[in-house]
């Protein structure tokens, strides 16, 4: 029996669903999942017009305290849905029936922020499996009780990216990468707050890579009110790091993302276009991974999916792909 619980304390979400998201494989296969909830649980603020947290669990036939996850949905303030993707051979009947039940329970919320559905975020097999249920329920979203508006898929804006992973064991590309430039004087360091003018500009350049998949008004928007908040939440953190040339000279940049238990991730590699095709974005990759290694099992990259997936240059350093994921953008209509 299939039954959806939807949460109003993030909490108690976050601890049931890590109760069956065991382990390093399901950990790496959930990480923005978990990172999402996790960020709910930091931000302490009641989930009811905010968010929304729902699972849908099957109960034993004999014993009712006896409940197994089936799916799970996360959507948060200004942010993409996210879901969980434990399904097996059962995908095409208690998984249709679960992102159904899921889907049709959003749309009985009345949420307090119009642009709150942005778009949805996967992985390639679960994702349109997901988007094809949400086309076929013509689902219609509650915009604070003024009038239902009709969810649509914008496909010239949505776009894929090939996902990578790094385990301890693959350290000798990484150390290769990595000890040539150092024994040339250039050497990883965090960044300090002195240093904030040049990340601020750093960052707005790296995000405006992604002018292809943005409206220039969403891309403004976006590093309007996220470069300066995030630069300034991650160095208090100690998560932004520099790769120096021997004058202690900034020339790439690289920021560590998603802590969990077992494993991190990398992002925000960005090297300056005067200081590419130098080997310096390899190396502090490389120099980097190796420093996270020291701490976790596994490091995750996300990479641009207009790069070849099998010959770039997370694929040289030892990094091993690990599958496609799809961002669609949502229409309100």
């Amino acid at each position: 029996m299939l039954s959806v619980i939807q949460y109003h304390d993030p909490n108690t979400f976050l601890n049931d669903i890590k109760k069956t998201l065991k382990g390093e494989e399901n950990e790496l296969n959930h990480m923005l999942f978990l990172w999402t909830v996790i960020r709910l649980t930091k931000e302490q603020q009641l989930i009811n017009g905010h968010a929304y947290c729902g699972a849908v669990w099957k109960t034993g036939e004999n014993d009712k305290n006896e409940k197994s996850l089936v799916f799970a949905m996360l959507m948060r303030e200004d942010d993409s849905i996210r879901f969980t993707s434990l399904f097996t051979e059962d995908i095409e009947i208690e998984g249709r029936k679960a992102i159904t039940l899921l889907i049709n329970d959003i749309q009985t919320l009345s949420l307090t922020n119009k642009n709150m559905i942005t778009s949805i975020e996967g992985k390639d097999l679960i994702i349109q499996l997901v988007k094809e249920i949400w086309e076929q329920q013509q689902f219609k979203y509650n915009n604070n009780n003024k009038r239902l508006r009709q969810v649509t898929f914008d496909l010239n804006s949505s776009f894929h990216t090939w996902c990578y992973t790094v385990r301890r064991n693959d350290v000798g590309a990484l150390s290769k990468r990595s000890i040539q430039k150092q024994q040339e004087g250039y050497f990883l360091r965090q960044a300090t707050v002195i240093e904030l003018p040049l990340l601020i500009d750093w960052l707005t350049d790296y995000f405006h890579h992604y002018k292809d998949y943005l409206s220039s008004k969403h891309l403004a928007q976006m590093i309007d009110q996220l470069v300066f908040t995030k630069i300034t939440t991650e160095l208090r953190l100690g998560n932004i790091y520099f790769y120096c040339d021997p004058n202690d000279l900034p020339v790439s940049m690289i920021w560590k993302f998603i802590p969990l238990e077992i494993g991190t991730s990398l992002g925000y590699v960005y090297t300056p276009s005067e200081k590419r095709n130098k080997g310096l974005g390899s190396a502090m990759v490389g120099a980097f991974s190796l420093k996270l290694l020291e701490t976790y099992k596994y490091i995750n990259i996300t990479v641009d999916g207009k790069q070849d997936p099998d010959d770039n240059m997370y694929t040289r350093l030892g990094y091993h792909f690990e599958g496609k994921d799809f961002c669609y953008k949502i229409v309100l209509t």
